[in-house]
């Protein structure tokens, strides 16, 4: 589908009828016909690029301050209080308000937005519904994909995606919302029908700077992105969440075990988990495809939201049995000895997933754990995650997880503040390479044994110093087991 617009139709005051190419705030960027917006962000200034974005062909540029227009400039200027949301507003106009097309579905948390979008996409598609997803793994509809660097993309790109969904025949979107997104108002103009939060951890406090800042960053999805009559979502069993406050007019509601809809009769084993969910709609027997209380709470928060679409409950309970999981995250990748791939990246969700692990192995079954520490991001957590994995581990190896420009070695070191000494302590060890540190644990293993590859899930990737090198633990567990 064309989406040619010219810019009297992004903005009706302008006085060309200029053909828009599209919509651009990187100058560059800018082609000739680009309507490029003069950004404010944290460390650039858009109005300090006009200069470029003029002289590589600006057909208009958009300001809220018309001093700093280059003298020589001939292109339309227009100026907005807000460049941000001018561009957010241009998007709708310019791929034709797809948002409006979807029933939109949103996901924030510290933990479990994957998992949480794509069972929402399992669940719609086994209810009759084609539903596009946007996260940190991919963009996709069906057997379409869109590579993703990001968890929410820029304003231009949500929308640009969402308008692909439409054109692709979907009925809907699932999206992974983060706190970056929400603060930096990627999803500026989005209304959401239903949200869910999921939980609140440690994380990203190399951006927010405190544990209070994420919270009001992530709590923006409720109060500034939730249609007036749309659905909210919060896990019950995540006390952080307790404050958690909704736009006017919108129902709240609560999921875990305990709140609004309810797990209880738990059985768990590494195939999956089975529960019997209580709803005000009705009680039934639900089985998910994939281990962990973690996933059962993300069932219980997905599954609540296609009952209050106004899916049956015998059809929403029956939805998920066949759910395997995301990719990377909790994925069982070999059996014998039992390997599993996970995302998991920070104290609780480290925690959470070993916890799991451990709880359903048997007592003669070792479980081991390889993870490390991203580069250049909190430090903090490092040895908060040594902790976990020695209260939970049987044997700890610590390796490298996108060491970025500080020193591998060092990274690790950082981590070993939280080990403990005592005599009775899970062993720690330290292997820079994380190829050799993955063999390590292989090697160690019995054919009964569990082992937990953690931090990088479905990344493809090792990120040493400024270098994106091909990386895989997928790939380094299969080729070992060839």
């Amino acid at each position: 589908m064309s989406h040619k617009k010219s810019l009297k139709n992004l903005f009706p005051e302008s006085k060309t009828d200029l053909n828009v190419l599209d919509l651009v705030f990187d100058s560059r960027k800018v082609k000739k016909g680009s309507v490029f917006f003069a950004l404010v962000g944290t460390h650039q200034d858009g109005h300090s690029h006009l200069a470029s974005a003029a002289k590589a062909g600006a057909g208009a540029v958009v300001v809220h301050n018309s001093e700093k227009i280059p003298s020589d400039y001939s292109g339309e200027v227009i100026v907005v209080p807000d460049t941000l949301s001018a561009l957010a507003g241009a998007a709708q106009k310019f791929y034709d308000h797809p948002e409006s097309k979807l029933k939109l579905f949103g996901v924030t948390g510290t933990n479990g937005k994957t998992t949480c979008v794509y069972m929402y996409e399992h669940m719609m598609a086994n209810l009759g519904f084609s539903v596009g997803v946007m996260g940190t793994i991919d963009h996709h509809l069906k057997s379409q994909v869109w590579k993703s660097s990001l968890t929410t993309p820029d304003v231009v790109g949500v929308y640009e995606r969402l308008r692909n969904f439409v054109d692709l025949g979907a009925q809907g979107a699932a999206m992974e919302v983060s706190s970056h997104a929400l603060d930096q108002r990627r999803v500026e103009g989005l209304n959401y029908d239903v949200v869910l939060w999921t939980n609140l951890t440690r994380d990203h406090l190399d951006y927010h700077g405190t544990e209070e800042n994420y919270f009001q960053a992530k709590q923006k999805l409720f109060l500034k992105h939730l249609k007036e009559k749309g659905v909210g979502l919060i896990c019950a069993d995540d006390v952080k969440l307790s404050s958690v406050q909704a736009v006017e007019g919108a129902s709240l509601y609560r999921y875990g075990t305990n709140g609004d809809f309810i797990v209880q009769n738990i059985q768990k084993d590494l195939m999956g988990s089975r529960f019997q969910f209580v709803t005000p709609f009705g009680n039934a027997e639900v089985t998910v495809g994939t281990p962990g209380h973690h996933n059962i709470l993300n069932a219980a928060g997905t599954l609540a939201a296609g009952l209050l679409m106004g899916n049956s409950l015998e059809k929403v309970a029956d939805s998920l049995k066949d759910f395997k999981g995301a990719p990377g995250r909790m994925e069982k990748v070999h059996g014998g000895p039992h390997v599993f791939v996970d995302y998991a990246h920070t104290p609780d969700a480290l925690a959470s997933s070993l916890k799991t692990l451990k709880e359903l192995k048997s007592k003669d079954q070792k479980l081991i754990a390889v993870f490390g520490f991203g580069g250049d991001r909190d430090r903090g957590k490092r040895p908060l995650m040594v902790e976990q994995g020695q209260r939970f581990a049987d044997h700890v190896i610590l390796t490298s997880d996108n060491p970025r420009t500080e020193d591998p070695l060092q990274i690790l070191e950082e981590g070993l503040k939280g080990m403990s000494g005592s005599s009775d302590s899970s062993p720690v060890e330290m292997e820079v390479d994380r190829e050799k540190a993955i063999h390590q644990a292989l090697q160690m293993a019995s054919t009964n044994d569990v082992i937990l590859i953690a931090g990088k899930g479905h990344e493809d990737y090792q990120i040493l110093g400024d270098q994106i090198l091909p990386f895989s633990d997928h790939k380094v567990v299969r080729e070992f087991f060839r």
